[in-house]
């Protein structure tokens, strides 16, 4: 059967997603999870007086410090679990989001085999999890560029 985006939507509703923080401070806020033994971080940053930049990785090797930017992978790794991350992922916006109170949120999404179809699903994802907020990308070469406003 082929997952549509409707079905996705009911199953990240249903989806439970366990992570930990492993860093929150009046600037910063990052959690981690294990789905099938994957390694996936969200940061999420407030850079910028009122603006928040996240981004979200899979560590190539759990055993290396997850702050250095060469043992993180951006793509998708075909072993599975993409609900359960996706699911991590929402839930992280989420909880950054009630901390920090962003009227501005800011990242990027790759292009897969220049398709459109990571950047519709984290539409989806947001509008889901932060029914607030009001997302426009912009297509800039192989990725898009995501900024979420306050409504």
């Amino acid at each position: 059967m082929k997952t549509t985006f409707k079905t996705m939507l009911l199953e990240l509703g249903d989806s439970s997603s366990n992570y930990e923080v492993i860093e929150s401070d009046a600037d910063s806020f990052k959690t981690k999870a294990t789905i099938n033994k994957r390694v996936i971080v969200f940061s999420a940053s407030m850079d910028d007086p009122g603006e928040m930049h996240i981004e979200f990785w899979e560590l190539k090797d759990p055993n290396i410090d997850l702050k250095y930017s060469s043992n993180r992978t951006y793509g998708l790794s075909g072993s599975g679990g993409e609900i359960k991350v996706l699911s991590m992922i929402g839930n992280s916006i989420k909880e950054a989001v009630a901390r920090y109170h962003p009227p501005m949120i800011f990242f990027t999404a790759e292009k897969e085999d220049n398709s459109n179809k990571r950047a519709d699903i984290y539409e989806k994802l947001l509008k889901k999890f932060l029914p607030g907020y009001e997302a426009v990308r912009t297509e800039v070469g192989s990725a898009f560029d995501f900024q979420v406003k306050k409504k």
